[in-house]
């Protein structure tokens, strides 16, 4: 994407940055890195509008919509903004994770290798958002791997590409399924789809990066029979932090571990790329679903792990990146309530918790 604004800012095209917070700063940092002029910043809060940002004058939003501008929105609240920018009659808008994303004029069929008995099941969860399914998809084929796997795509009723997987990718398996049922069953119910020894369970906003990551997880599993989970260090949506697991405090708090080395026992990693023992999950019976839609079920999992006594492992040497809750969204009551059930359910194993 920031090629593609770059030409576009060559050719004359005005980019405006909306937002004049700490991520607006950044993508101002990124913009500018890459040589793209930005003629303005803008901002709803009034506290700011007129004030210098990043040496930009900040703007009220109806300031800029009769310059036919593209417009990166660098705020946490990218829907709304972009219903606001669109009431402006502003349509060129670029939420900011996909600043690093590539721009596809038309999808190349991708087309995996067929695999009769996987190792390695591949379980992504989709729900829109089709070009991050495409280059997350993209990226599993493009690494290197001798490990024997399949793909599985679980579609949350998808109203865009997503529907039509099938025309741009040969040889996974689709389920399609009639209704919205949230990620966390979505997981549930596609992976009792996978064959193989191992599953892996991956968002559609992962980008995979590193070669041989199924090889190095897989002998991870082999060597230590212990081991029920193993994750990769994780690139945030700028690919500038890269996160190596955490550790969790009594107040169910995740305290981010320093830079790790090869493989690390962990209290947490980020379930947006996971692999687990197939027969481990079939028996836990996969994440808990008093956690629907969503949130607090991947601790729950890793608690529940150790109280098995598996263990959760961080391979420091498979790095991925992941744009983050590009489909997902923040519902702060859920987020509570969820939290109050898992402190429920664990109140009286809390050692499996904190790590």
């Amino acid at each position: 994407m920031l090629f593609t604004l770059k030409r576009a800012c060559d050719s004359g095209r005005k980019i405006v940055v909306f937002g004049a917070g700490e991520l607006g700063g950044r993508v101002v940092e990124i913009l500018k890195d890459n040589d793209i002029t930005i003629h303005a910043v803008c901002d709803n809060d009034v506290k700011k509008q007129l004030e210098i940002f990043h040496n930009y004058k900040v703007l009220p939003a109806n300031a800029i919509q009769d310059i036919d501008p593209i417009v990166v929105v660098a705020t946490v609240y990218v829907k709304e903004i972009v219903r606001q920018l669109n009431d402006l009659g502003i349509e060129t808008i670029i939420p900011y994770k996909e600043l690093f994303l590539k721009l596809h004029e038309s999808y190349n069929k991708l087309v995996f290798p067929r695999c009769v008995s996987p190792t390695v099941s591949i379980v992504l969860t989709a729900y829109n958002e089709w070009r991050y399914t495409y280059e997350c998809l993209k990226s599993i084929l493009s690494t290197k791997t001798n490990v024997e796997y399949e793909v599985i795509v679980g579609d949350n009723a998808s109203e865009d590409e997503t529907k039509d997987i099938e025309q741009y990718v040969e040889n996974i398996t689709v389920v399609h399924y009639k209704e919205n049922i949230g990620y966390l069953r979505n997981c549930n119910e596609t992976a009792k789809a996978a064959k193989g020894k191992y599953t892996v369970l991956l968002s559609n906003d992962v980008k995979i990066i590193s070669d041989y990551w199924l090889d190095s997880w897989v002998e991870i599993f082999e060597r230590d029979q212990l081991t029920g989970v193993v994750g990769g260090s994780c690139y945030e949506w700028d690919l500038e932090t890269l996160k190596y697991g955490a550790s969790v405090d009594d107040a169910v708090q995740l305290i981010d571990n320093e830079k790790l080395n090869g493989n690390c026992v962990v209290g947490y990693v980020s379930p947006a790329c996971i692999c687990f023992r197939s027969d481990v999950w079939a028996a836990i019976g996969g994440y808990d679903e008093r956690y629907m839609p969503a949130w607090w079920e991947d601790l729950d999992l890793y608690c529940t792990m150790r109280k098995l006594g598996y263990k959760v492992v961080m391979n420091a040497e498979t790095p991925y990146v992941h744009y983050g809750e590009v489909t997902a969204v923040k519902e702060n009551e859920i987020i509570r309530q969820n939290l109050q059930k898992f402190k429920d359910k664990w109140s009286d194993n809390w050692q499996y918790v904190v790590t």
